[in-house]
């Protein structure tokens, strides 16, 4: 089973996200902080890390910027929404 880490603090985006990858049979685990998804990276082994660019504490935008986790071979994904894009995020 694949598994899937997801750092977000919207309730909104976690409930898509997991509605999507339950039939999928991906097995998900959601952190509201860059710093919590952190520890949690490094001692679950995500194969996937999914970033919500405004996390807090650190932002998303850090850790897609080259924050490495294990070994190099996590794969991550970027999201932003319309509130990124007014605070200057990327999209």
């Amino acid at each position: 089973m694949q598994r899937v880490l997801l750092l977000s603090d919207s309730a909104a985006y976690v409930s898509v996200v997991e509605s999507a990858l339950r039939v999928e049979g991906v097995l998900l685990r959601q952190e509201a902080s860059l710093v919590g998804g952190l520890v949690v990276a490094r001692e679950w082994r995500p194969r996937l890390l999914l970033l919500d660019l405004g996390v807090p504490l650190g932002g998303g935008v850090v850790a897609h910027q080259g924050r490495s986790v294990g070994d190099g071979s996590l794969a991550r994904g970027a999201a932003t929404g319309e509130s990124d894009k007014k605070r200057g995020g990327l999209s």
